[in-house]
């Protein structure tokens, strides 16, 4: 019995330390009278916290691969230790599938604003362009404008190169 009570003592501690602040409560133990008159431990419990982490799926994730871990970390884990560690794995997999779509729904937002904020640099480059195009045709001629500046301006109008205004559609 003495060895017994050693092997369910070691089998809580080793719980208890991988479970960590997961752990619920102390442990609570089952326990026999040897013929010594002695009280051996000949079974245990360790409550750990299995409840998902509100709003936090990574969280979540975190928790129970802590859960299996603390599940499996005896040396002989029991038929109750693996199940635990397979609803913690049920419960992992459960997390990553909400992490995933909440990532995904996060790209689909963040594509709709760059989208919207495409939208409004558009308009914008075709209001300047517009503006451009009535102070070029006032300022066709300016002499203090060298020939490169007037090639640069005349590469990027919209007169002289209409594939410019439709760059912005093209990249987005």
């Amino acid at each position: 019995m003495k060895v017994r009570d050693a092997e369910v003592r070691a089998h809580k501690a080793a719980h208890l330390a991988a479970a960590g602040s997961h752990a619920n409560s102390a442990p609570t133990f089952e326990f026999e009278t040897g013929p010594d008159a002695r009280q051996y431990a000949t079974g245990n419990e360790v409550s750990i916290d299995s409840s998902p982490v509100p709003e936090d799926p990574e969280a979540t994730v975190r928790k129970t691969q802590a859960i299996k871990i603390a599940a499996l970390a005896s040396r002989k884990p029991s038929v109750q230790d693996r199940q635990v560690a397979a609803q913690a794995a049920q419960l992992e997999a459960q997390a990553r599938q909400q992490f995933q779509a909440k990532k995904t729904e996060e790209r689909k937002e963040t594509r709709e604003e760059n989208i919207e904020e495409s939208s409004t640099t558009e308009t914008n480059t075709q209001e300047i362009n517009t503006g451009n195009e009535k102070q070029e045709s006032k300022n066709d001629t300016s002499p203090e404008e060298s020939p490169f500046s007037r090639s640069i301006k005349n590469q990027f109008s919209a007169k002289s190169n209409p594939s410019f205004v439709n760059l912005l559609n093209i990249v987005s």
